[in-house]
């Protein structure tokens, strides 16, 4: 601690246009880095904004697959028949409990 405090009183107080100097070239230094990261801030924030996120990717990937897929869309328009075959064996699964209740 007292080093730094030397070399400041060195630096500020004996001879102040050294450390206007070196003031100068870390300004200099601060601004390049500074640019930089501005650049890099930027350019994330535009991917960010841009780039799907995973679910949207997956959904991005997927979907037309689902939609194009042939088989699928003949499933989808045999749906009625295949619902009204689903209810019939419900009824017939419900009937069936009811008669086995009764005789109980």
């Amino acid at each position: 601690m007292a080093l730094l405090h030397r070399l400041w009183v060195h630096l500020v107080v004996l001879n102040p246009m050294t450390f206007l100097k070196i003031m100068k070239k870390e300004r200099k230094v601060l601004k390049k880095i500074g640019k930089k990261v501005l650049i890099v801030g930027i350019i994330s924030i535009f991917l960010i904004t841009v780039l799907p996120t995973t679910k949207q990717a997956a959904v991005i990937y997927i979907l037309p697959n689902i939609v194009n897929n042939e088989d699928l869309q003949e499933t989808i328009k045999q749906m009625p028949e295949l619902s009204n075959l689903g209810l019939q064996h419900l009824k017939e699964l419900l009937s069936n409990e009811i008669k086995e209740a009764i005789e109980e």
